[in-house]
Order: structure tokens, then C-alpha cells, then sequence
């Protein structure tokens, strides 16, 4: 077997340290591969695709790759292709749990499938909810809290008891109660229902399970930790009969909680699943060993989670320094005169894009060229901002409709006096 792999990876060229090379093999069983960042988790997986399939002779067919999003859909697939052919790689069933879930509702639904809408068509539908819930004009903060709201408590498959617990801007469980209503009288779904209904038939529907556990003996799950509790329910629905199940994932790199992202199923993946095994990725090939150190002792205050250590191979690189500042404007500040000072590109992060916010007003009141990823801002959509502009705009044209609407609602009594 030993001879086997290294002809394998000959072949293909493909390197992998003994960590690596031990997650390749894990062929069989429950297998649980904690990745730490940059740690090749992709090449694994794909190596190990094409290992199960050329060495250990699994039909392609018999495999189902899930991934996060469509786009690491294409980057696996990819990959897959120009190792081993791209014949080779129409036959492995690479998808998301959205694009599988849709295929178990057309199935059981047939021509009377609902109508998945769009995001548009969603925000619309919750908006004129929030009109008649808060006798108000909501605004797109309203909107996205209303959105975000209604994927967390579907992914996290929660009851009215519990869905009273979510701090909400307004009543949740009546914005659910008659959200789901509007979409069932108009035959429509959303993309979380679409996995919602997923999981219902496959539980309700014995013998449409059994087809699909036999359709797809060996399933291999990646990013497992930004897998919802409701995603992982139908993976453990569709494992439990062969119990031939890979995850790959991190509950270290877990940021998606506020979508109902559930990296608690790493943590209870010993007793999901029969003799489950869990293995290490712990060597990192894209940072610098300063960058690795001060973060694994950050990560390292985390309580719930595996031990594991991240191993640098890039050497040491340039000191990390912390620079003290005392309030956001002296943060700005520092960073248009670093840029002024570096005359170079140079990437900032920041906790959410309202943050960007006063950093790219100063940018143009500097002249700096910028650049800036998602320029997706709820700021000037949030309530007070929102109000404010809308006074503005009403006191400038008394024919502004739209304006005097959203404010009408602020001073309606005093314009009836």
C-alpha cells in the first residue's frame, strides 16, 4: 500500500508532508481533518479524491464533495481536473449543500417545486412585513437585521421558546410567522428553505434517504466549521448508512456564527459519527513564524476547541508591532500618514464595512487613491443617518415623496395639528 501512495504521488506530483499524507489515505470510516490556516487543506483534499478513485478503486460516482460556496466549487474542481483530467472530474459530484438540497426537493416535488427568490425578491417581501410590524418605514438595517435573523433561526433549527431569546429590533417570531406564510401562498422558497425542506423529506422519506445513501457511499465535506446545524443534520442523515465520512475544517476559523455557522459538530464528530478518527494539519505555508506565534497564542484562549499547535515553515519575518492609539481618529490618522510615508500599496483590514466608512473620507480628502473590497455600507442606510438625510432632502424639495413618507411616520401628529 506504502508503495502504492508514492507511486501515486509520483505520478501526479503531488508533495505532501506526513500529516498530509496520512489525511490522503484516510479513506474509510468517519475521518475528522483539522486544517489549521494555510496548511494545504485544498491539495489534500483533491489528492485525496483522486487517491480514493485511482488506488482504492471507488467509483467516482459514488463520491460527494461539499464545499461552501460556488466558487470553491470551481477552485476544487479545478484542481481536480488538472491533476487527473477533467473527464475524470465530470464524474466526482462537487457541489454545495444548497445545489444538493435543491435536487432532493425537484425530486419529491417534481414540476411543483417551489420558486426560489431571489435575494432582491427576499428583501422585499421582509420589508413590507417590517412596514406593517413596525408601523414604521424600515430601512435597509432593518431589512439585512430582518434577513440575518431569519438564516440564523432557520440554519440553527430553532422553536418560538427559543427564538425568543434572540435580541431582534422587532418581533421576530411574528416577522417569521408571516414571512413563511407570504412564501408558501406564493409557492416560493428561499435558499435556506430549499435546505430546510431538504432535511424534512429526507427524514419523513425513508426509502428517498436510502437512494441517496447509496448513490453516494463516500461523502467529503469541507469548510466544516462554517457548516449550519441544520446543513450538518443532513450530512449526518446522508453518512449514517456507510459512515464513510470526511470533514475538513478548523473550529478555530469559525467567523460565521451570526449565519448560523455550527463548528460545535467538530467538537461532538466522535459521538455524530461510528469509530471516528481525527487527524492533524498543523503545518502553515503562508505566514512567517512572528505572524504564526502571536496568533496561536490568541487562538489558544479558546475554550471549546481541539489542541493543536501551528507550525510556520516560512521562517521568521518582519517583527510584528503593535502601535497604541487613542481613539479611532487618532487610528485614522496614523494610517493616512503611514500611507503618506510608505508612498506604497498597503491593505488595511477592519472589523465591518461601516468602519471603512470615515478611513476612505480621509483618503479622498487626502487625495489617496483607494481601493476598497465589498463597499457594502449600512451606515448611511442605518435609521438615525437615514431620518436625518431624509429631513435634509424633504426641507430641500417639499415635493420629494419619498422623503416626506419616511418622515411622515417620525412626525405624523404634529403635521396633523
Amino acid at each position: 500500500m506504502a508503495d502504492e501512495f508514492e507511486r501515486f504521488c509520483n505520478k501526479y506530483n503531488i508533495n505532501l508532508n506526513e500529516q498530509q499524507a496520512e489525511a490522503v489515505k484516510a479513506v474509510d470510516g468517519a475521518n475528522l481533518i483539522l486544517a489549521v490556516p494555510g496548511s494545504g487543506k485544498t491539495t489534500v483534499l483533491v489528492a485525496r479524491l483522486g487517491y480514493m478513485i485511482l488506488c482504492r478503486n471507488i467509483p467516482a460516482n459514488q463520491i460527494l464533495a461539499i464545499t461552501y460556496t460556488k466558487a470553491a466549487i470551481y477552485d476544487m474542481k479545478d484542481r481536480f481536473a488538472r491533476y487527473f483530467g477533467k473527464s475524470l472530474s465530470e464524474q466526482v459530484q462537487f457541489c454545495t449543500i444548497n445545489s444538493l438540497s435543491w435536487n432532493v426537493c425537484h425530486d419529491y416535488f417534481g414540476d411543483n417545486i417551489p420558486i426560489t427568490i431571489d435575494d432582491e425578491k427576499k428583501k422585499q417581501i421582509i420589508r413590507n412585513i417590517l412596514k406593517e410590524l413596525m408601523e414604521d418605514y424600515p430601512t435597509d438595517s432593518d431589512v439585512i437585521e430582518a434577513e440575518k435573523n431569519i438564516t440564523y433561526v432557520k440554519n440553527m433549527i430553532l422553536e418560538n421558546e427559543q427564538i425568543k431569546n434572540i435580541d431582534s429590533s422587532f418581533d421576530l417570531i411574528n416577522l417569521m410567522t408571516e414571512y413563511k406564510s407570504q412564501l408558501k401562498n406564493s409557492n416560493y422558497m428561499d435558499y435556506d428553505d430549499q435546505i430546510l425542506y431538504a432535511w424534512r423529506i429526507l427524514k419523513k422519506c425513508p426509502d428517498r434517504l436510502l437512494c441517496y445513501q447509496q448513490k453516494y457511499r463516500y461523502i467529503c465535506v469541507d469548510e466544516a466549521q462554517d457548516t449550519s446545524k441544520l446543513q450538518h443534520e443532513i450530512i449526518r442523515l446522508l453518512a449514517k448508512k456507510y459512515n464513510n465520512i470526511c470533514m475538513v475544517g478548523d473550529e478555530d476559523q469559525s467567523i460565521y456564527g451570526f449565519r448560523g455557522a455550527f463548528p460545535q459538530a467538530l467538537m461532538n464528530f466522535r459521538n455524530d459519527y461510528h469509530n471516528a478518527n481525527v487527524l492533524l494539519m498543523e503545518r502553515n505555508y503562508r505566514s512567517t513564524e512572528e505572524i504564526v506565534r502571536i496568533s496561536a497564542n490568541f487562538i489558544d484562549k479558546n475554550q471549546n476547541r481541539y489542541k493543536k499547535s501551528i507550525i510556520a515553515v516560512r521562517g521568521q519575518g518582519e517583527k510584528v508591532v503593535r502601535i497604541p492609539v487613542g481613539d479611532r481618529f487618532e487610528q485614522y490618522s496614523f494610517i493616512i500618514n503611514t500611507v503618506k510615508q510608505k508612498g506604497n500599496s498597503i491593505t488595511v483590514l477592519y472589523r465591518d464595512n461601516d468602519c471603512a466608512v470615515p478611513l476612505l473620507d480621509l483618503c479622498l480628502r487626502n487625495n489617496i487613491v483607494y481601493n476598497c473590497y465589498k463597499t457594502k455600507f449600512t451606515f448611511f442606510t442605518n435609521r438615525v443617518t437615514s431620518d436625518i438625510c431624509a429631513f435634509l432632502k424633504f426641507a430641500l424639495n417639499p415635493f420629494d415623496t419619498e422623503s416626506f413618507m419616511q418622515i411622515y411616520y417620525k412626525c405624523s401628529e404634529r403635521f396633523n395639528k
